[in-house]
């Protein structure tokens, strides 16, 4: 790995940790989104509607847990 590379990962990385919050921010909104459109969809198709919506509140209830394993301090 040459150095050209090193310096490339450094600068991606302050450039992405700089934007977390507005990442956390979309991430958000679409997880609020996301379950709006699961429960219009559970008029049609309930148990499809159901599973996407538990999975979709099981990845939400984790978000914490991954950040603390990963050691992502946001």
């Amino acid at each position: 790995m040459s150095w050209l590379w090193v310096i490339i990962a450094v600068i991606v990385g302050t450039a992405v940790l700089g934007a977390i919050r507005y990442v956390r921010l979309f991430f958000f909104a679409f997880f609020l989104a996301a379950g709006c459109l699961l429960f219009l969809h559970m008029q049609t198709d309930p148990v499809e509607g159901g599973s996407g919506l538990a999975a979709l509140m099981g990845g939400f209830s984790l978000r914490s847990r991954v950040r603390r394993l990963l050691g992502v301090i946001a």
